[in-house]
């Protein structure tokens, strides 16, 4: 009876897909991509996207930290960003990581 009961539950609970070993090989190359892009990056616009996106500090800390105004920064920022993602559209294109797919939208 604890044998039928355990086979039931097996079938009833979903499988942990946390940890699928593709997932985290993506994971891994997307880590490696990125770090890659935010190195290659012009220091004028690597450093503003650091102190900003990585280490999380503010416009006024990051501007105070670099000596310029509040506004040099956010377009330092800004155009960093953008070469960020055109850096990473190569690997990110025919990604759809957030959208269900058509399948299980319905």
């Amino acid at each position: 009876r604890d044998d039928e009961n355990e086979q039931k539950r097996a079938v009833r609970e979903p499988a942990d897909w946390s940890s699928m070993p593709d997932e985290e090989l993506l994971r891994a190359q997307l880590r490696r991509a990125v770090v890659a892009a935010i190195q290659e990056l012009p220091e004028i616009y690597r450093v503003p996207v650091v102190l900003r996106d990585i280490e999380g500090l503010s416009t006024e800390e990051a501007s105070t930290r670099l000596h310029v105004k509040d506004q040099t920064l956010k377009s330092r920022l800004h155009r960093g960003r953008l070469m960020l993602r055109e850096r990473l559209q190569a690997f990110t294109t025919g990604l759809n990581l957030h959208r269900p797919t058509p399948a299980f939208s319905s």
